[in-house]
């Protein structure tokens, strides 16, 4: 009797020993791969950093159905995005500022309780998600240094419009004769005010 307690007890400690390993090596791949995304230029410095953490599989979910409520000509591509079994983290910045990395690359970022905007590197890579708006080429170097659009860099020769598009809608910057998008904005007006 006093072997079999003994050994369903060494077999306990063995299986929580396991499950601590596990969880260990878990967070050691974790911060390797944040280590790398810092490393990259992708995340920012640690100063800028609060708290980073593995988001749990609800706050993924949350803001996975954001992103395809969002931006619903995203939504085939929502699955190449999350996968089931990727590193889901949520680092928060900042100035209210909240970025979601899905295995140590940030696709997309959050300003307060707004709504999760992608990174230009995400939206290079599904350049059909969003709206575009096109400036004219004057309007390109002050784009890239970080000023506002105003409306004649939209509706000049050379500038673009789609017809429906709303006010506080995410649309990304595309400069006339350049094929990347270089900007992703917020419109303040509406196609028609404009």
């Amino acid at each position: 009797m006093v072997g079999s307690v003994a050994s369903s007890w060494n077999e306990s400690v063995h299986r929580a020993w396991l499950h601590y390993v596990k969880k260990e090596r878990e967070r050691a791949e974790l911060m390797e791969l944040i280590r790398d995304a810092r490393d990259a230029g992708v995340l920012p410095p640690k100063a800028d950093v609060s708290t980073q953490n593995q988001a749990k599989s609800s706050v993924a979910r949350g803001v996975k159905a954001k992103v395809a409520e969002d931006f619903p000509r995203m939504e085939e591509c929502v699955v190449g995005l999350f996968p089931k079994k990727a590193q889901n983290v949520l680092v928060k910045c900042k100035d209210h500022v909240q970025l979601f990395a899905v295995n140590g690359e940030v696709l997309f970022f959050q300003l307060r309780d707004g709504p999760w905007i992608p990174t230009l590197r995400t939206v290079h890579r599904f350049p059909t998600m969003m709206p575009l708006v096109r400036v004219d080429r004057g309007a390109i170097k002050f784009v890239l240094k970080g000023a506002n659009i105003m409306t004649p860099g939209l509706t000049s020769p050379g500038g673009a419009l789609p017809e429906h598009l709303e006010k506080d809608q995410i649309v990304a910057v595309l400069a006339e004769g350049k094929e990347h998008i270089c900007a992703i904005g917020k419109t303040l007006m509406s196609a028609d005010e404009m």
